[in-house]
């Protein structure tokens, strides 16, 4: 989680990522990752009513365990995706139509809205990261890259979009032009994800 601090959230991270390959017969993180960011999804779901449960009960014991699963299953559901795919506005249909073609293919992308960069620069580095995942990250707008470095996008991170200024046309002809589809937000997906194995 690039220059986070070593917590314990942290140091589990890791190991959930470590047992990303295991074997799912005997890993529980390995079975749920095999299982796709909808049943992670749900998994953490059960365990964070669970948590709600235990705290109207007042049940202090059971609240602290009911919590550690719940984040222990929120690690779990962020790390259950092979590429994340943040756009702005309208780029976001485009975002999601790759997603799609990207789950025929059999790989988990999420989408992440990203309207308001300022706003999300405010919140604290361990939030940011858990958004935006571990996998690689594709910025999809149409705009120059500037701004998307640093705060979005890593080193090896790739961005669909414009190249330059100036050029005018409707909009359906510019997106075409500068490739700014959902095939090829998916083709970089791959791309991506074949150079990081």
């Amino acid at each position: 989680m690039s220059n986070l601090p070593q917590t314990g959230l942290y140091r589990l991270a890791e190991t959930i990522a470590a047992r990303r390959g295991a074997d799912p017969e005997t890993s529980w993180t390995a079975r749920l990752l095999s299982r796709g960011p909808e049943k992670c999804a749900e998994k953490f779901g059960e365990e964070a009513i669970e948590a709600i449960i235990e705290a109207v009960k007042g049940d202090r014991e059971r609240l602290i365990s009911e919590a550690a699963d719940t984040l222990y299953h929120l690690l779990v559901m962020l790390a259950a995706r092979d590429v994340t795919l943040i756009a702005t506005g309208s780029e976001i249909e485009i975002a999601l139509g790759a997603a799609d073609l990207l789950a025929v293919q059999g790989v988990r992308a999420a989408v992440v809205s990203a309207p308001c960069f300022e706003l999300f620069a405010a919140r604290p580095d361990a939030e940011r990261e858990a958004v935006l995942g571990r996998a690689p990250r594709i910025g999809i707008e149409a705009q120059i890259r500037q701004g998307w470095d640093g705060l979005i996008l890593r080193p090896g991170d790739g961005f669909v979009g414009m190249t330059g200024f100036g050029a005018s046309a409707p909009a359906p002809a510019l997106y075409r032009h500068f490739g700014i589809t959902a095939e090829r937000a998916a083709d970089l997906a791959n791309q991506l994800i074949q150079g990081g194995k």
